[in-house]
């Protein structure tokens, strides 16, 4: 009886301590996730883009995208062209709840029925001029 005692203290210590180091190393690593949302239409600006989606209530939404997010090689935004049947779609990361950075995968073809072109009517500038994310989804 005393030798099983022994055994299970000893094993409830080899099984302890990798769990307390993995807490300990996971501490400094941010969650990711992401989210990804099919869209109905990708429209093109001067000053970025603006896509139209259904929300998770069926109503369809709007998000406007800024061209500075897809500048540098520290940028926010990342736009990927395809010829995938599923595109247009937007994925969006977040790193601990926060907006961390988008990827835009939109149809090569700028031609194709998911493109159109963002007319310069008053108060379309003033959208484009945000610093992060707000989803309503």
């Amino acid at each position: 009886m005393r030798a099983l005692t022994v055994l299970l203290f000893i094993m409830a210590v080899f099984v302890s301590v990798p769990a307390v180091t993995a807490q300990e190393q996971g501490q400094g690593n941010p969650v990711i996730t992401a989210l990804n949302i099919p869209l109905q239409r990708v429209y093109k600006h001067s000053l970025g883009y603006r896509v139209l989606f259904d929300t998770s209530d069926l109503r369809t939404s709007e998000l406007y995208i800024p061209n500075r997010w897809f500048q540098g090689a520290a940028s926010q935004a990342l736009l990927v062209d395809s010829l995938h049947p599923g595109v247009p779609y937007l994925t969006i990361f977040y790193a601990d709840g926060e907006f961390s950075h988008l990827q835009l995968v939109v149809h090569r073809n700028r031609a194709h029925i998911t493109w159109d072109a963002l007319d310069n009517t008053d108060g379309v500038a003033e959208r484009f001029n945000i610093e992060t994310l707000e989803l309503r989804y």
